[in-house]
């Protein structure tokens, strides 16, 4: 029962964080509203003069972070965007996955979300957000390998017998 109270108030502090985020954002808007004297029947979109743009983005940044968490579903970012993100990263792990699935470095940041770095077999680097950090794992037996495993236990049998 302690554990089931202490991840639903977990899950709280995540909807906590989301709201906050939000009220910044928000925040963020009505400073740049108010900074260049806008209102709706003049409202004219270069007024902004790109301070809106930047918010914007850094908040479309935090939703997609904060979707992969939620959803599990990745979601690719530019090296543009990781190298923002990268300041605030407070952990960096890296997974071998002998599949080449989830292998690559990952980065957990500040505010919970989770980047991934992975290269390609053609050399290009890719990031983006995810849901979780996966635990290694080593390549599949491939056929001859079970083979040999299999020939070394039938021999070591006929030895001891």
């Amino acid at each position: 029962m302690y554990d089931m109270d202490a991840s639903a108030t977990s899950k709280l502090d995540k909807e906590e964080d989301d709201i906050q985020q939000m009220k910044t954002y928000l925040a963020k808007l009505r400073s740049a509203i108010d900074k260049n004297n806008i209102s709706v029947d003049s409202f004219h979109l270069t007024q902004f003069k790109g301070e809106f743009f930047a918010y914007h983005d850094e908040f479309k940044l935090l939703a997609k972070g904060r979707n992969a968490l939620a959803t599990g579903e990745k979601a690719e970012i530019t090296e543009q965007d990781f190298n923002e993100l990268y300041p605030y990263k407070k952990e960096e792990i890296y997974v071998s996955d002998g599949r080449y699935e989830w292998h690559g470095r990952y980065y957990t940041l500040e505010d919970g979300r989770i980047v991934r770095e992975y290269k390609h077999d053609t050399g290009g680097v890719s990031y983006e957000f995810v849901d979780k950090i996966p635990d290694p794992r080593a390549a599949p037996d491939n056929w001859f390998s079970k083979f040999n495993s299999s020939l070394l236990v039938t021999i070591k049998h006929m030895f001891i017998l």
